[in-house]
């Protein structure tokens, strides 16, 4: 109410006292509509507070619609978890240039699927080998004809040799296998 009194006195020249009560005026009229707006008549009927069961089911709505939004799947081909709108089951027909993930015979992780291996994450194909967990950036990498870049296939070092220099090499992991293979693939 101050800075709103000096601002009108300060327009008006306000050396004068019927400019000053006319300031007042317009200062106390203002606040009086500013009161009047954020506080409610009795003509104003607010909404009831919300119960207990309504904050429960609100809750509820907010948990079955992140978990929808957030879900993960695994695709078979880059072993990577992604949202599951990005991700599809499709049948193992149905992919093109599956050929391309075709397992050498000393690749580790091998997928059987109808007699044929492939480099493929086995927890990302169903139980009875028919459908593939896969995600859109694979998808486009086959259909383009290419190995995708973040594919097992493309971690893939090849033959292991028995030792190196007197070393025993046999029994690495993937990741062991990955830090001495002659290639490195960046993502």
């Amino acid at each position: 109410m101050i800075l709103l009194y000096g601002i009108v006195c300060r327009q008006k020249n306000a050396d004068e006292p019927e400019v000053v009560d006319r300031a007042v005026s317009v200062v106390r009229a203002q606040e009086k509509k500013l009161l009047d707006f954020c506080l409610p008549s009795d003509d104003v009927v607010l909404p009831p507070k919300p119960t207990l069961s309504v904050h429960v089911q609100h809750a509820k709505e907010f948990r079955r619609s992140m978990k929808k939004a957030c879900s993960v799947a695994l695709c078979a081909v880059c072993s990577m978890s992604r949202s599951k709108q990005h991700v599809a089951a499709v049948n193992y027909k149905r992919i093109p240039n599956l050929s391309l993930l075709e397992a050498p015979s000393d690749a580790l992780t091998k997928t059987t699927i109808q007699g044929k291996e492939y480099i493929l994450q086995p927890t990302a194909v169903d139980a009875s080998r028919v459908r593939v967990n896969i995600c859109d950036f694979c998808l486009r990498s086959l259909e383009r004809g290419k190995v995708p870049i973040e594919s097992l296939a493309s971690f893939d070092a090849g033959p292991i040799p028995r030792s190196v220099t007197g070393v025993e090499l046999q029994p690495l992991t993937m990741v062991e296998e990955n830090l001495v293979a002659r290639y490195q693939v960046c993502r």
